[in-house]
């Protein structure tokens, strides 16, 4: 990718990044060949503590965003199995904390979760818990290959197919 103008590369694909140990060196063999790509991963955040949150910033990592599917134990768990949630709100409280205190740089953390029936209803106890904000995006149906009604979704973008961007700006490895 280096010199192509890859705006964004995200280290992962179908997997937990942070399961890993080389991570920390792939994200430096990255940033010293394109510095001008964005390095980014999604996480589930149970492997995402103060430490290796440092460690990735300080090996050039510019986004890291925590993936969630549901911000009360409940709702997390009936769709995280085995991904425990006390376990993810601890690892964003320290992050929280390490970010107010500038542990990061200049590297972007979110928590990002996909705007569903029910989900906004745990985001404030969850903001309180954790300190962080959340951000829900709207579910998309690009291809037109889901019923996004069926999952009780309805919104402009889920209601029109259209052409997915992303292999024209970003690289996932």
């Amino acid at each position: 990718i280096a010199g192509r103008g890859v705006e964004r590369t995200s280290l992962f694909l179908m997997n937990e990044p942070l399961l890993d140990r080389r991570l920390e060196d792939f994200t430096k063999y990255l940033k010293a060949r394109e510095p001008k790509t964005v390095a980014v991963i999604f996480t589930n955040g149970a492997l995402l503590d103060r430490r290796r949150a440092v460690a990735l910033a300080e090996a050039g990592m510019d986004e890291i965003d925590v993936s969630m599917v549901g911000f009360d134990r409940a709702t997390h768990d009936a769709n995280m199995p085995g991904v425990g949630f006390d376990r993810v709100t601890e690892n964003m409280a320290e992050v929280a904390d390490e970010m107010r205190r500038g542990g990061f740089g200049r590297m972007r953390f979110k928590v990002v979760g996909l705007e569903m029936p029910g989900v906004a209803a745990g985001v404030a106890a969850f903001r309180d818990r954790t300190g962080r904000e959340v951000y829900l995006k709207a579910c998309t149906n690009d291809g037109g290959h889901i019923d996004p009604a069926a999952l009780g979704v309805v919104n402009a973008r889920s209601e029109r197919p259209r052409a997915c961007q992303r292999p024209f700006v970003k690289a996932y490895i």
